[in-house]
This record gives C-alpha cells, sequence and structure tokens, in this order.
C-alpha cells in the first residue's frame, strides 16, 4: 500500500470544515470513504478473546476520553496506514483517527493487528506478538503465534 494515498489533500481546509458542520458520525464515515477509499481495511467486532489485555486497554481508553462521559465502546477498525504522531502530512486522516476514537472506537494499522481468518476478530501480527514476548509478556497471551483464534487453531 502506497502512503501517498493517505495524504492530504489540496482541499483539507474544506473538508475539515466540512467535518466541523457534521452531526452524524454515519456523515464523517462517508466523507472519511469517499477521501480515502483505501484506507480502512476492515472493521471488526473487537479483538480476540486469546488478547483480554487489548479489550481492557480500550475499556480503559473508552472511559478517559477527554471532555466526554464514558464512550461506549464500538468496534475495531483495521486501516493500512497510521501515520505516526507528528507526521507531516497526513493531518486529516488524524483528524478521522480522533473523531472515531473519541466515538468509542479502536483504530489499527493492519501491520500490527489483522481479522482471524476464522472468526474475523483482531488478533496481533507475528511480529507484534514477538514483540510481545519479547517485552516479557508470555504469560497473557498464546503461547503459539496463529492467524487464527486458539478455539480454530490446530497449532
Amino acid at each position: 500500500m502506497n502512503t501517498e494515498d493517505f495524504k492530504d489533500p489540496d482541499n483539507i481546509d474544506e473538508i475539515v470544515n466540512e467535518i466541523k458542520e457534521m452531526k452524524e458520525l454515519k456523515d464523517v464515515y462517508n466523507l472519511c470513504w469517499k477521501t480515502y477509499p483505501k484506507w480502512i481495511h476492515s472493521i471488526l467486532e473487537g479483538y480476540s478473546e486469546d488478547y483480554p489485555h487489548f479489550t481492557e486497554n480500550w475499556k480503559i481508553i473508552s472511559k478517559n476520553i477527554k471532555n466526554k462521559n464514558e464512550v461506549k465502546m464500538q468496534r475495531l477498525i483495521i486501516v493500512n496506514y497510521l501515520p505516526l504522531s507528528g507526521v507531516i502530512g497526513y493531518k486529516l486522516i488524524s483528524i478521522f483517527c480522533e473523531i472515531f476514537v473519541s466515538s468509542g472506537f479502536m483504530v489499527r494499522d493492519i501491520n500490527q493487528i489483522f481479522p482471524c481468518s476464522v472468526c474475523n476478530k483482531g488478533l496481533p501480527t507475528e511480529h507484534v506478538y514477538k514483540l510481545m514476548k519479547d517485552e516479557g509478556m508470555s504469560d497473557i497471551i498464546p503461547e503459539n503465534w496463529s492467524n487464527q483464534c486458539m478455539k480454530y487453531s490446530n497449532v
């Protein structure tokens, strides 16, 4: 995936003003899809039960959304590119992320989290799994990495 596809468009100011006028999240989503049709890879019900700490972290984020009471957890949005904080030229993508997260969604990069091939819940990529192992999280993650939830895997 070419990250240039997700750079700020020339009419970013116009789009930001349009977002400010929107009352419904579905309108923001539709504008996001229209502006960046290749950005959203998939929308999942949530994380795999094999990684409950991901869901717990999401709950903490939902409880601590600025200027809002606790926000109900929505769905997990997997995107094809998530710019690092401070990367220049991706302001609009960051705005869409902030809106979705402040509404209870979790936005994750496909290079970190991907859908289980059976149940479509979020699993860490093999790279992220290895990082968790290296960080001493072996006691809270499955013994082996798999592209499927443990209940479907023959690992």
